[in-house]
């Protein structure tokens, strides 16, 4: 048995990932948001066409992935709140 969340069905969640990702009918694109930064200014493209070039995505693949985002996700978080920016902002009331 394979160690992880399993959902109602018994899938693991990456295992679902990547059958969507491999499903030549499955056509996402991101959301904008342009007032976040210009980078996310345009609609990505996440289509199995637009993709199916990289490459089949296994199950290990997208947990491996999902980790990394993760990781990486946590490292931003971090910084941004250690630059006086984030939640745990001191107030002060002049």
């Amino acid at each position: 048995m394979a160690v992880g969340l399993e959902l109602g069905d018994g899938k693991l969640p990456e295992k679902i990932v990547s059958e969507y990702f491999n499903d030549p009918h499955f056509n996402v694109r991101s959301s904008s948001y342009p007032m976040l930064h210009e980078d996310f200014s345009s609609v990505i493209d996440l289509s199995y066409k637009a993709v199916s070039g990289m490459g089949a995505l296994d199950p290990t693949k997208a947990k491996s992935k999902f980790l990394k985002l993760k990781n990486d996700l946590l490292y931003v978080k971090n910084n941004y709140e250690k630059s006086g920016n984030g939640v745990f902002v001191k107030l002060i009331i002049v």
